[in-house]
């Protein structure tokens, strides 16, 4: 029985000794298990903060690379010399339509934005206007207007005025801010008035057979529809006042007596010899002599001209324009111009 108990007993070690060692390698298998697990999980951390920093790092650059090429700043050279603002008024002068402004176009808001820099800058001496425009909305012609005036006001500094192919209308509204006038001698100008215009699509609508239903307030709400007297005499009332406007801002600029201003003032378009002679601008030269005439005043020789450009100002289109791509747009899309078909009726009033 004792032989059989020792016999048993180191059977009952050894069997211990294998639990015991299946035991360490399963605990050993599930930690290695956890250590990989977590291991995995510190690495997707670790991948994932870099790939955070370099985000932000390439950011950082976009935003820096936008700064050097942003039209919003005065270039480096001119942080420390004297200089003339140059602002292009090409175009007409009105709101930008959907998707735009592009090369080439007028913008509005840009070119008020324009105005503050320069006078914000005490290294910039006066400002040069170049107007190439037939006109544009009476509330934009004078906003520009004011804000030129406001520089003025603010700077003590002067502004002067080239009028290039056309300066008519809102593109003359405008020009008035100026402390002097100059046109080339082929340049057509005066149009001195306002124009508000409707189309009536009943005949065509009656033919494709369209009918229009409109639910108004009041009789006058949709005057342009089958316009009567009285509507019409509204309509002309505003003109009326608007024109006012403009008569005065010519009389004040120009030291003429408002009569006499009412007397040119009837809408017809003017040379630059007949501009001159009703004492609307102040003399004729090519842009040459006048960049030349600027320049050699007393006050401004020491200056050199300089003139922002419009971008759409981002990272992606900094490179279309590294790599020759433009995207310049001279006229508005056939949808567009759909579109300001249908809303003809709409009530706006142009120096036109």
């Amino acid at each position: 029985m004792d032989e059989e108990n020792r016999m048993a007993e180191p059977l009952r070690e050894e069997e211990k000794r294998v639990v015991n060692y299946n035991t360490n390698y399963n605990t050993n298998y599930n930690n290695n298990k956890k250590e990989k697990k977590s291991g995995c999980f510190y690495a997707f951390i670790l991948v994932l903060v870099a790939l955070v920093g370099v985000i932000i790092i390439f950011c950082g650059m976009i935003g820096a690379v936008a700064s050097i090429f942003s039209s919003d700043m005065v270039p480096e050279e001119y942080n420390d010399y004297p200089y003339i603002g140059l602002i292009d008024i090409s175009g007409t002068i009105q709101e930008s339509y959907d998707g735009y402004p592009v090369e080439g176009t007028y913008s509005h808001a840009w070119v008020l934005d324009s105005v503050d820099s320069y006078a914000e800058d005490e290294y910039n001496k006066a400002l040069i206007l170049y107007i190439n425009s037939p006109g544009g909305g009476i509330y934009e012609s004078d906003e520009l207007y004011n804000k030129l005036m406001d520089y003025k006001e603010e700077t003590g500094r002067p502004v002067y005025a080239y009028m290039a192919q056309e300066a008519a209308s809102g593109g003359l509204y405008v020009a008035m801010a100026a402390d002097e006038i100059i046109a080339n001698r082929m340049t057509l100008t005066g149009s001195i008035g306002v124009i508000m215009s409707s189309m009536d699509l009943t005949g065509l609508y009656e033919k494709l057979g369209i009918e229009t239903r409109d639910i108004t307030s009041g009789e006058n709400k949709d005057m342009f529809t089958d316009m009567n007297d009285e509507q019409q005499a509204i309509l002309q009332q505003m003109i009326d006042e608007y024109y006012g406007y403009f008569v005065e801002v010519v009389s004040d600029s120009r030291a003429l007596d408002e009569g006499y201003v009412r007397e040119i003032s009837d809408g017809r378009v003017y040379t630059a010899t007949q501009a001159k002679e009703l004492g609307l601008i102040d003399s004729i030269m090519t842009y040459d002599e006048f960049i030349d005439y600027v320049l050699h005043k007393s006050e401004l020789q020491d200056c050199d001209i300089f003139s922002y450009e419009y971008y759409n100002d981002d990272f992606v289109n900094y490179i279309l324009r590294y790599i020759g791509f433009k995207s310049e747009v001279s006229e508005p899309s056939a949808l567009t111009e759909a579109k300001d078909l249908m809303n003809k009726g709409k009530l706006s009033a142009e120096f036109k």
